[in-house]
Parts: structure tokens; sequence; C-alpha cells
């Protein structure tokens, strides 16, 4: 699952304004965890009891891969072998989530199995449903990435993740302009238990005026 969090492999910090330093300054980290490079989305909570689920990236130009699984394919359909075939023929439709603003264009999807039933899970809305309540770390995570969020791992500073009463605060890193400036921001969201995504806070983590990244 690690590709999902390296967009960017390296990220260079530079020095941002004043009051973007006493905005990140008010922020408390106390709680926080980081999070881990292994298998983040390891304790994702669908909200159906899915036989077998996968979340799968799309590159164009490449075959696609799977970035995590979970459970059997087909295993209790009336024709195994037929809903294994016509499970792994679902493709999505092109509308997905978790772009990367790189002209490659790598996004993500997810595809599901129950009995015979195969299903392809492409919008963030699509995302939520399959989730329903955000009731894990897991659950929250997949959520901030869908919306475009990623995180560098093992440092609690630059992206970690702590419960609250209403679902999770989650400190993200997210992309917000591609060309003079290139620019990524880090935000400190508020996710809660329906799904909402609140992004109220963020300062300026990577500010390179001369740089651009074709979409």
């Amino acid at each position: 699952m690690r590709q999902l969090f390296s967009l960017i492999a390296i990220v260079t910090i530079l020095t941002s304004c004043t009051d973007e330093n006493l905005i990140e300054s008010s922020w408390d980290y106390s709680g926080f965890s980081p999070i881990e490079s292994h298998q983040p989305f390891e304790d994702v909570q669908p909200a159906y009891e899915f036989d077998y689920w996968e979340l799968v990236k799309h590159t164009p130009d490449q075959p696609e891969t799977v970035q995590f699984r979970f459970g059997s394919v087909c295993k209790e359909a009336n024709n195994p072998r037929k809903c294994t075939y016509n499970f792994f023929r679902m493709e999505d439709t092109g509308i997905n989530f978790a772009e990367s603003t790189k002209k490659d264009q790598t996004y993500y999807y997810l595809k599901s199995n129950q009995r015979d039933y195969n299903k392809v899970w492409e919008s963030v809305d699509d995302l939520k449903t399959f989730l329903g309540t955000i009731d894990s770390e897991g659950d929250a995570l997949l959520l901030a990435a869908a919306n475009g969020y990623f995180f560098v791992t093992d440092d609690r500073h630059m992206s970690g993740i702590r419960k609250n009463k209403d679902g999770y605060d989650v400190i993200g890193l997210k992309i917000v302009s591609t060309c003079e400036p290139y620019q990524i921001n880090k935000f400190l969201l508020q996710i809660d238990k329906n799904g909402n995504v609140d992004s109220s806070d963020d300062v300026i983590f990577v500010d390179e005026m001369k740089k651009c990244v074709d979409r």
C-alpha cells in the first residue's frame, strides 16, 4: 500500500511566512500517532460483509496493480469460475479518486465481490458508501487519500492521526498549485463519522516559485 503514500518521494521543507508558522505552532500534536509505512489501510472496515475487496492502482500504459486486498474472491458464488472471470474483467469508467497531479494521471478505485455480485467503487461518494461509518484509522486515512491528500510515513508532525469524539483528526499533505509556484500545503483535517472532511487549517509545506509539474 506504500505507493499511495509516495506520490512525492522526496520533499524539501522550505521556510514559510511568519503567520503560517504561528498557525502551525497553535496545532496540538498530542495524541497523534505517525502514519506507519506498513499497510496503513489494513484495518479498513467496509459497511458490507464482502467476500473479497481490493484497492486498485491505475497508471496509463502500465498494468494495473492491486495495492491492498482482503478475503477470497467469489468463494461463496454459485458459479465461482464464471464469477471470478467477470470480476477480473471489470474496469473503472474514469470516475475515480486520489488522482495524481502529474501528467501520468495515476488514480485509484475499489472492486468488491459478494457471492455472485461484483462491483466497482470509483468516486469519493462511492467510497463513502463502501465505508459507511468512519470507525477505524484505516477508514479515515483511505478517505483522506481519496480526497487527494498524501502522507509522509513515520513522523507524526508531518503526517499523523488521532481519534476524537466525532471521528478522527488527520495531518496530511496536498498539492495546491502545480506551476509557479509548485506548492504543497500541510493540512489539519477533521474527518467525522459520516465521512465529512473539514480542512480548515493549513500551512505551506513546500513552495518553489520557478517549478512546474505537468498535469
